[in-house]
């Protein structure tokens, strides 16, 4: 037991500093901010804002790029969603392509992060000496057009019906652009860092951000990269995949070790005896994750340990 506890603690440091990339580009979701959820549901994932909280709470689905893309590598990009309630603005959702400027190979943060800290350079590790740090590409449908409610999913392109803009050279305010992704990449190219060969490691489409997105409701199904279409929940169950990625990895060992002889927390690494475990985590538990231990459903759905929901 000292040693999986050493393990588990190992892992917590290591996933802090470094974060786990995977051998695929793979979705995860989340919020930032406050007044801001992000729900997985049967049909995709229901990203939310609160209506009149004056804060910069945003939810969003996530593209994670493995070894990047560069911007002018991007030829397709969208998604399919359906808007439920329509924010105050009429928007659909954001798009942002989270940029390594500063070329090295690591993203410090990202657009999101940015504009819920106010515009803080320090979020995408802007070194005011060197002038250098990350930046990013943020995009808004134009015109809006979406001010009523989808009657079903609709896939919309972040390309071509979108005007992009970035952080400008300080990275404490908004930058260059507002134009279509064509007439960025790359004419408009090199500025504030972004040139055209920049990797792009992320790519966040977005519910929120400023009070456009008040009181929005929309459920991403999937995204689509350059003709790959990725679901936005993982469209199997496995057991040990605790955070729904369609893989068994350090991720779900280290909610594992958070919840480490304890009753299960959110989500529940409680998974044995099935349907709903024994009220709390022990080896038991570990057993089943470590016997699928780096199953991936996403690129071997055929492994019998992939059911599909």
């Amino acid at each position: 037991m000292k040693k999986l506890i050493a393990i588990c603690a190992a892992i917590a440091v290591i996933l802090t500093v470094n974060g786990v990339s995977s051998a695929v580009n793979k979705i995860s979701y989340g919020t930032v901010g406050t007044g801001a959820t992000a729900t997985v549901t049967p049909v995709g994932v229901e990203l939310s804002t609160a209506i009149g909280t004056g804060t910069a709470g945003s939810a969003y689905v996530r593209l994670n790029i493995d070894g990047g893309i560069a911007l002018n590598a991007i030829t397709s990009l969208s998604y399919t969603s359906k808007i439920t309630t329509a924010g105050a603005g009429g928007f659909a959702l954001e798009v942002v392509l989270n940029t390594d400027a500063d070329g090295d190979a690591t993203l410090e943060g990202t657009g999101i992060d940015w504009m819920a800290q106010n515009h803080n350079p320090a979020t995408l590790g802007y070194v005011a000496s060197s002038n250098r740090g990350d930046n990013f590409l943020s995009g808004d449908n134009n015109p809006p057009g979406a001010g009523t409610p989808d009657l079903t999913f609709v896939t919309r392109d972040a390309l071509g019906n979108y005007y992009y803009w970035n952080a400008n050279d300080a990275r404490n305010g908004f930058g260059n652009f507002w134009s279509p992704f064509s007439t960025i990449v790359p004419g408009m190219l090199p500025v504030n860092d972004i040139d055209g060969t920049d990797l792009v490691y992320s790519i966040d489409f977005v519910v929120g951000t400023s009070g456009n997105f008040d009181g929005m409701k929309a459920i991403v199904s999937s995204v689509e990269l350059n003709g790959t279409s990725y679901a936005a929940t993982c469209l199997f169950v496995i057991a040990g995949d605790l955070n729904d990625d369609c893989r068994v990895d350090f991720m779900d060992l280290k909610v594992l070790c958070e919840q480490w002889l304890q009753p299960p927390g959110l989500p529940s690494a409680d998974i044995t005896p099935s349907p709903s475990g024994d009220g709390r985590v022990n080896f038991q538990d570990f057993a089943v994750m470590a016997a699928n231990w780096l199953i991936d459903c996403d690129t071997n759905p055929s492994d019998p340990a992939c059911v599909p929901k």
